[in-house]
């Protein structure tokens, strides 16, 4: 009987020894915290050679179900859900002994998302053409985000967004501000915001009847100030630098910004004019009933004939080497040095729209004409369009506008795209276009805002 006992007693320290030498590393361990992802690899292993392992997994620990059978040391699992508890465990056979690791628990967590560098936020007086938003979410899990935006407190507009970036033109002086919600896969929605800011107003100058205004836009508002008013209805004017050059029936009318009239140009028949610099040269291009006339305007307190040409022209303009004059019925291109190096025969030219480098647009009777000139300095028709009588125009920020007289608005690009089409029952007098604003008068000045056709 003691011999029974003495070899069960060495059994029991031979197979209690067996099981406590076992030293597992495992992944994740008991009670450990992990943040979730996609792919959640478990890893195992022991000091024992074993010959293959039973991996079993589950949300309770009591209920466990066999999972993986085989030889490797980890797998990967993909079905899982943020903010629960998981259990596993592995059973490591050899030839002889079954060695089981215990049940680890641990916890997969889903942090909330995260907004990194959100742009604009807290920025003031940005500039309102072509707003660029930006944003960088941090998350683990498969989401969708909905760009909102207000204008005050007006919701203008709601997107879901493909990219963490936007761009759109937005009013002038006007306060913003937008959100982002961000809606996961597992149906949580996260809302941040408001990132706050405010675009810088518009400020350009308009001339109506006989007054020079200079116009400020905050949102939907107009502030209006009177620079300078003349005895005579202004035709024509340019701003360059601190000075403003107008045209009336008078002649030419030379203007401070501060709204003080420092010289004058007296002259009959006046049709077009042209401000262009020339080497270290202001230069005054002006047309009448002579020709062609160039003042110097380096000094716009003291302006002074330096050239004249005798010619029935109606327009001009001019770019960094070229001049470019119009007749009734011919194009005329000279150098800086007032050589004549090309002539093109054209019916019922009007006026010179806009010229560069390499592109000239004109304005004909009834037709809004493109042409090509390159380095042989010859010009060639691109593209023209049919047009209703024109009453006035204006050009800005790579876009042409038209009035008919028949109360149409059409704006082009400078390929002559159309890009806006308006019809006014009201009898509008003049138009001003700057960046996004298109600014009209009838009996009262009254704003247009472009965007429609520029968000992006």
């Amino acid at each position: 009987m003691k011999k029974l006992q003495f070899f069960l007693f060495l059994f029991f320290l031979f197979f209690i020894s067996g099981f406590s030498n076992v030293v597992w590393e495992i992944k994740p361990s008991k009670y450990k915290i992990i943040e979730y992802s996609k792919q959640i690899q478990l890893y195992w292993k022991c000091n024992k050679k074993v010959n293959l392992y039973n991996v079993y997994f589950g949300k309770s620990e009591k209920n466990l179900e066999l999972i993986y059978k085989g030889e490797k040391n980890n797998i990967i699992l993909t079905n899982i859900y943020p903010n629960k508890k998981y259990y596993w465990k592995v059973i490591a056979q050899s030839e002889k002994s079954f060695f089981d690791s215990g049940i680890m628990e641990f916890y997969v967590k889903l942090e909330k998302p995260k907004i990194d560098k959100a742009y604009p936020d807290s920025q003031y007086n940005l500039e309102p053409e072509d707003m660029f938003f930006s944003w960088n979410i941090i998350y683990s899990a498969n989401y969708m985000v909905k760009f909102i935006l207000y204008k005050n407190d007006e919701k203008v507009l709601e997107k879901y967004m493909t990219n963490n970036s936007y761009s759109m033109d937005l009013l002038p002086g006007t306060n913003y501000k937008w959100y982002l919600v961000v809606r996961d896969e597992f149906k949580n929605e996260f809302f941040f915001g408001p990132y706050m800011f405010s675009t810088q107003p518009y400020e350009t100058l308009m001339a109506v009847d006989n007054l020079i205004l200079n116009l400020k836009v905050y949102g939907s508002y107009i502030e209006k100030n009177q620079i300078y008013k003349s005895e005579y209805s202004i035709k024509k004017f340019q701003k360059y630098g601190n000075f403003i050059f107008l045209s009336s029936d008078f002649g030419i009318e030379v203007v401070h910004k501060s709204g003080k009239k420092v010289s004058e140009i007296k002259t009959n028949g006046i049709r077009d004019f042209h401000i262009d610099k020339n080497e270290n040269n202001l230069l005054l291009y002006l047309i009448d009933n002579e020709g062609l006339k160039i003042f110097d305007v380096t000094n716009p307190f003291y302006p002074f004939l330096k050239k004249q040409i005798l010619g029935k022209y109606v327009s001009v303009s001019s770019n960094c080497s070229n001049i470019l004059l119009l007749t009734g019925n011919e194009i005329t291109l000279m150098d800086k040095t007032f050589e004549i190096y090309y002539k093109k025969n054209l019916k019922q030219l009007k006026k010179i729209i806009y010229i560069d480098d390499n592109k000239i647009i004109i304005l004909s009777d009834n037709k809004l004409l493109s042409f090509y000139y390159g380095a042989n300095r010859r010009i060639k028709l691109k593209k023209e369009l049919e047009i209703l009588k024109i009453k006035d125009f204006d050009v800005d920020n790579k876009k042409i506008v038209l009035l008919t007289f028949n109360g149409e608005i059409y704006i082009y690009d400078f390929d002559l795209n159309l890009l806006y089409y308006d019809y006014f029952r009201k009898n509008i007098k003049d138009i001003k276009l700057y960046k996004n604003i298109l600014f009209y008068y009838d009996k009262k000045i009254n704003f247009l805002e472009l965007n429609d056709f520029e968000r992006k």
